[in-house]
């Protein structure tokens, strides 16, 4: 899996001139969802443990014989026809059943952690939560744990019948022998309170307390029923709970406020994945600065070849005189064409997204043109229009083929008479 890892990312890094890329902004950040600065990279773990767990549920419900085979299999994990929450004990007998077994402790852990960011009123009102945590068999929570000491202070209780975390305070407000009640006591203790609180809005007459899995939590108010829920939403949640993502903190990044809602807006105007992927550099600052290139000995100097300054991202996109300049010439057309809502008017609103599909894609072709090797000068009207020309024809021929003239002709309205 390491290898595939390492495959994987040479392949997003790697350039003509160097096969084994290195990386440029971290793993964790690349594997996130779009709206938290990531690429939605998949996680080689993740995804293995996804399929073998989606398997092993399938196989459990299954009328095959493998899922007699995976009964027997798992028979001394007290497991029997349904799919426990949690394993204190993991089979050894075969890979696959090994492997769903732990996912299945990774994911009721992290969803347990999340618990804690929980109101009252969600509690209350949550039924399948309130379900499973009151399912939560006692024997099997404490030696995953590691008590021993009080898997042994359990006995008694296990021998009045109470093997639920639900079943257990009820108990401890209504039982009248003073010794069980310490016993009660002292294994509630090992409960974190937020399951404690959890437990407590247990009603018979409403809730189950049927010990299984039944549903699996992939937000925080969203439960799919473990039958149901597909290898991708496990992946996500795996991810989480693995720490395999990290979302970008864009204010420290940029050293402004970012409105992360902007990414997506980008996503659904511009489908060209070339264009997305400058955007993506855009937001985290990947481009290849004077700066940055004398840093890893790309050049001899950090100085502006245009202006002689040092050339930082701010100084390429914004600060140059020749960027500058570059900006006012797409103000000007924006307002040639009725779209100056749309003008860039300081260096934040660079990487504000447009309002319109057509002019996000002119305002990132201008960037495009921006971070060029040989950085453009002496921009003027006419380079403009020749820029909005070329992709005007370029979408123009992109919607002839796939039968969205329709659609274009709305999208570029503004710009036919150009």
């Amino acid at each position: 899996m390491k290898t595939i890892e390492r495959t994987i990312f040479k392949f997003i890094w790697s350039t003509s001139n160097n096969s084994n890329g290195i990386d440029r902004i971290s793993r964790s950040i690349m594997k996130n969802e779009y709206e938290y600065g990531g690429m939605k990279v998949t996680d080689v773990e993740s995804l293995d443990r996804s399929i073998k767990l989606r398997q092993y549920v399938r196989a459990q419900k299954s009328k095959h014989v493998i899922s007699m085979v995976q009964c027997l299999v798992t028979e001394d994990c007290g497991q029997g026809r349904g799919l426990n929450q949690e394993y204190s004990k993991i089979t050894d007998k075969e890979d696959i059943c090994r492997s769903a077994q732990e996912t299945l402790n990774i994911i009721i852990d992290h969803s347990r952690e999340s618990y804690n960011n929980l109101t009252i009123e969600e509690i209350e009102t949550d039924r399948n939560l309130i379900d499973e945590v009151s399912s939560i068999n006692l024997k099997t929570y404490l030696e995953r744990k590691g008590r021993v000491f009080l898997v042994c202070i359990l006995k008694p209780i296990l021998r009045e019948g109470i093997t639920t975390l639900g079943e257990l305070v009820q108990s401890y407000e209504h039982e009248q022998n003073i010794n069980l009640n310490k016993n009660i006591k002292i294994v509630l203790n090992a409960f974190p309170k937020t399951l404690l609180d959890i437990a407590q809005c247990y009603c018979e007459d409403i809730n189950s307390v049927r010990e299984g899995l039944k549903h699996i939590l992939i937000s925080p108010s969203t439960r799919i029923p473990i039958d149901s829920i597909t290898a991708k939403e496990l992946q996500c949640i795996l991810k989480i709970a693995l720490k395999k993502v990290e979302k970008t903190n864009f204010t420290n990044k940029l050293n402004f406020d970012f409105d992360t809602s902007n990414i997506i807006r980008f996503r659904n105007h511009c489908k060209n994945s070339k264009l997305r992927n400058i955007y993506f550099r855009l937001i985290h600052k990947d481009f290849f600065t004077h700066v940055r290139m004398e840093k890893y000995k790309m050049t001899q100097t950090d100085k502006c070849p245009r202006c002689g300054i040092t050339e930082s991202i701010s100084h390429l996109l914004w600060e140059c005189p020749h960027a500058n300049n570059i900006w006012k010439e797409y103000n000007n057309f924006m307002f040639k064409v009725s779209q100056s809502r749309d003008c860039v008017n300081n260096y934040q609103s660079i990487y504000t997204t447009a309002n319109q599909p057509a002019t996000t894609l002119i305002k990132i072709k201008v960037i495009q043109e921006m971070i060029q090797i040989l950085r453009p000068k002496s921009w003027n009207k006419d380079k403009m229009e020749d820029l909005v020309k070329d992709l005007f024809t370029t979408e123009n021929y992109i919607a002839r083929k796939n039968h969205e003239l329709e659609k274009f002709y709305k999208k570029w309205s503004f710009a036919i008479t150009i």
